[in-house]
């Protein structure tokens, strides 16, 4: 009896040792997990850069004057367009015939012939109301062949027959894009006097109000008349 007792004892010892030395081989083979590290602090997010100032853009046209002197020959400034239209082309010359009236350098128009027509264009951008100011001149057939100034394709006015001295014209262009030009143009009658027509010191100029500037047209004298009557 102490015998089967005995050999009790050693199979259960060797039971324990042998779940002792299994459970030592799993541990070896997974391995307890470690610890999760502590996860580091965020980093701060640095300050946005501050945004840089908007490009400039260019000075804007604010004044253009032309008075048509100190000129190396008879071609209008560069700024000046000549129409492909032409049957004569405008030029700069000198206007002076007796004491009626000297006249500096000059744009002039082209010596045409009857049923022809001559004209120049020059083109200005402003970020304001501008106000075209320029002297006219013209000898040439009442009521038939005109010196016209025209904006943007539309006749503003113009004037015909004997000037003794020249006028001064003034009237505004709205902002933005603006094409100013000036044509001499006659009929199929006949010619008269000198035949042509002459503008000097064209000025362009933005202003913040018109309300004080005088944009009446002058009174012509007997034989001259406007084109819009």
């Amino acid at each position: 009896m102490l015998q089967i007792d005995k050999i009790r004892k050693m199979r259960f010892k060797l039971f324990l040792g042998l779940c002792f030395i299994t459970s030592l081989f799993f541990m070896s083979c997974s391995g307890e997990d470690g610890e999760q590290g502590i996860q580091g602090k965020q980093g701060e997010t640095g300050q946005q850069g501050e945004a840089g100032l908007d490009g400039e853009t260019g000075p804007p046209v604010t004044f253009y004057f032309e008075d048509f002197e100190g000129l190396s020959d008879d071609i209008p400034p560069i700024e000046f367009v000549q129409s492909e239209n032409n049957d004569v082309d405008w030029s700069v010359a000198i206007l002076n015939f007796g004491s009626t009236y000297s006249l500096n350098h000059s744009l002039v128009s082209g010596d045409i012939n009857d049923n022809e027509s001559s004209e120049i264009s020059i083109s200005f951008t402003s970020e304001s109301t501008s106000l075209i100011e320029f002297d006219v001149f013209v000898r040439s057939e009442a009521d038939s062949d005109f010196i016209l100034w025209s904006l943007n394709n539309q006749v503003v006015e113009g004037v015909s027959g004997f000037l003794s001295r020249p006028i001064r014209i003034r009237f505004t262009a709205e902002a933005g894009e603006n094409v100013l030009t000036f044509t001499y143009e006659k009929d199929e009658l006949t010619s008269v006097d000198l035949d042509r027509a002459y503008v000097d010191n064209l000025l362009i100029n933005n202003v913040a109000s018109t309300g004080k500037i005088n944009l009446g047209l002058p009174e012509l004298p007997e034989g001259a008349t406007y084109y819009n009557k």
